[in-house]
């Protein structure tokens, strides 16, 4: 019973060191270039930054902030709090966009400096590595 238990947990630990290993990949600051197939300006600044089981999203002088797992291959994200000022029409158009993206997206993919969030085998949003700073 004892050797059976430490196999599941050794199981258990590889799993997770996987999911942290991917989790790796993906943390940073992301800077939009697209968002579900429309051009993103670096001029409008809509940007992603994934830290240890938090996501800020920020456009302009919009943001918000929440929790995200990822495991296995896949990614969930839930929105904790907003902070919603008076911008342009087009911060508050990027804003929703990105909100209805995390919303959506439930897996991921790093190749390079490019991150891309997907809703099943459909790419939602396209980003960039960029230093934090």
């Amino acid at each position: 019973m004892m050797r059976a238990l430490s196999i599941a947990f050794m199981a258990l630990v590889v799993v997770l060191s996987g999911s942290v290993a991917q989790a790796q990949n993906v943390q940073g600051l992301w800077r939009a270039t697209s968002l579900r197939g429309q051009p993103v300006s670096a001029e409008e600044n809509a940007r992603l930054h994934f830290r240890v089981a938090r996501v800020d999203a920020m456009v302009g002088c919009h943001a918000f902030y929440g929790v995200t797992q990822l495991w296995q291959g896949r990614i969930w994200f839930a929105p904790v709090t907003e902070n919603y000022s008076s911008c342009s029409d087009r911060d508050r158009e990027l804003f929703n966009a990105l909100k209805g993206i995390v919303r959506d997206a439930n897996d991921w993919r790093v190749t390079g400096t490019t991150l891309e969030l997907l809703r099943d085998e459909t790419v939602v949003f396209t980003g960039i590595s960029q230093p934090y700073p």
